[in-house]
């Protein structure tokens, strides 16, 4: 079994004594405190799988989130980059001898909100222009 820490909530070792991410001390009253960055760690795995299929996933962790304003965040950044995808796809198909760019252009920009979904897993943000703003806002 691993213990969390308590202050980033990184997974560590039983017998560590300090986190071996952030170095914040392990103390017997934290027992707690682990538990509730355990479950954060694991709530966490949500920002990233609102990234696999954009527009579903995303769409249904938007409909459950409910007071993750995060995810809430997240899940409206994948919805989003789904609509660019489609734009994308729509384009590109009726522009001769280049359509099939859209299918490439569309995979970058999943691999994209994959990157960002790790990130946003791993606890670090990164802003998609215009589309974080826009979610920013409206969450």
């Amino acid at each position: 079994m691993t213990k969390y820490c308590p202050k980033c909530g990184e997974p560590n070792p039983d017998d560590a004594l300090y986190c071996i991410k952030c170095g914040a001390p392990f103390t017997q009253a934290a027992g707690a405190q682990q538990q509730q960055a355990q479950a954060q760690a694991q709530s966490r795995i949500f920002l990233f799988l609102a990234y696999i299929l954009t527009l579903i996933t995303g769409f249904i962790f938007y409909l459950i989130a409910k007071d993750d304003k995060e995810l809430k965040k997240h899940s409206l950044q994948a919805i989003l980059l789904g609509v660019v995808q489609i734009i994308v796809a729509v384009i590109l198909a009726f522009i001769p001898f280049i359509g099939f760019l859209g299918g490439i252009i569309n995979f970058l920009i999943w691999v994209y909100g994959l990157y960002v979904g790790y990130e946003a897993y791993s606890g670090r943000e990164v802003r998609i222009p215009v589309i974080s703003d826009f979610a920013d806002t409206h969450v």
